[in-house]
Parts: structure tokens; sequence; C-alpha cells
């Protein structure tokens, strides 16, 4: 299974969720992920602040952007996704802003793309947005490492709550919301990711605990 290496995080709630003060607490895969142009990432999140590209789910790209994703926030609170196809950020990039500000309240969160379209979600409802830049994504290929809780570069960071962070394989409709709402899916071929952060003991001292485990990985990555 794919694991994923803790950073810095020392007051959490690993068996419901992982907080994240903000400062300097993120999650990484220890190996890339396959994706191309069709794929959902998601999660349940509650947000204690807002900072513009504060990372909820991203691509490793500390380098080089190209072939890269950033799901995660904008400075109002409202979720901010950016695509970034082989020829890099001045011809092939796609960002969009949401509407619904996140702040303060559990929230579902969803970022699909099926090499064409590029949508938001929030609790399971499709988000107007705002394109601040809008491509044509002509062949998108991630192989990176997954980072959840920081933007692409670790420079910003998530400050709240994160459950159930998923990556699939498919751009999922929004009639599948309801059901990625739910607090647990059933593992299939479609399924990239999952982590449910369920390692240690609810409200207490996780501090030793450093490695998590996926509870899916298909394609050559299993």
């Amino acid at each position: 299974a794919q694991s994923a290496i803790i950073a810095n995080v020392t007051k959490t709630n690993y068996a419901a969720a992982l907080n994240f003060d903000g400062a300097n607490d993120y999650v990484v895969s220890t190996t890339g992920i396959d994706l191309t142009n069709n794929f959902t990432v998601e999660a349940k999140i509650n947000v204690t602040s807002a900072t513009d590209w504060a990372g909820i789910i991203t691509s490793k790209t500390q380098g080089p952007s190209d072939n890269s994703f950033q799901f995660g926030l904008s400075s109002t609170g409202t979720l901010r996704a950016e695509i970034i196809g082989a020829s890099g950020t001045a011809n092939e990039r796609k960002i969009y802003t949401g509407s619904t500000v996140l702040t303060g309240n559990w929230h579902h969160v969803a970022m699909t793309f099926d090499g064409t379209n590029l949508k938001l979600f929030v609790d399971g409802i499709e988000e107007s947005v705002n394109k601040v830049d809008d491509d044509v994504i002509v062949n998108f290929n991630c192989n990176r490492n997954i980072v959840i809780g920081a933007e692409r570069s670790l420079g910003v960071m998530f400050s709240g709550t994160i459950d159930d962070a998923r990556i699939w394989s498919v751009a999922k409709l929004e009639a599948d919301m309801q059901n990625l709402m739910k607090a647990t899916v059933t593992p299939d071929n479609q399924l990239v990711l999952a982590y449910n952060f369920n390692e240690g003991i609810a409200n207490g001292d996780n501090t030793a605990i450093t490695l998590i485990s996926s509870m899916q990985l298909t394609g050559n990555n299993t």
C-alpha cells in the first residue's frame, strides 16, 4: 500500500481526522502517483483560517511546475484549484476559484478534471467559479508525490483539519458526490489514493506516529 510521511504534526486527532497548525504541518506520500486527463481529488475539511494557495491536496513540485495540480484555498476562504500541463504556466494552465466561503465548518470538497473541464464541488454541489486562467490543457500527465496540508512547494500551509483525503482516476460527476461524502468508501480499481487518518488514539498523544498508509493504490504503484 502507498505510505505517507507526517511532518511536524504535534497535536492531532488521528482516529477521526488530522489537524494542521498552518505553520509547518503537512503529509507527503513516499512515492509518486500517476494521474492523467481524468481524475478527482476530494477531502473533508474544517478551515480555521484561510491563506492564499494553502494546500488541501497538491502534487509536490519543488522545481518545475509542469504537469502538476493544486487543490487548496483562496485568501477569502473559497476553493482555489490549479492544473498545469506539459507546456508550463505560460501556455497551459487553468486557475479557478470557488464561491462558497469554507471557514469555520466541516465541508466535503472536491476537484475534478476530465481533460477539458475543471470543476469544483462543495458539499456535493458544483460551484460557480471565477476562471482566473483558462488555457487548454493539451496532455496532462502527472507523476509526482502527493502533499496534504500544504501547497506544492511546501511554502503555504493549511490551517484546520482534514479527513478522508482521496484521489480517483476518473472525473466523478455531481451525482457521485453524495456517495463520496460518506465516511467510508469501498476500494475499487478507480481509487488511486485514500488516507483516512485513523491511526492513533482520538484526542490522545500521537506524536510518535510519523507514517500512515493508504487503504488502496491502483495501477503500477501497487
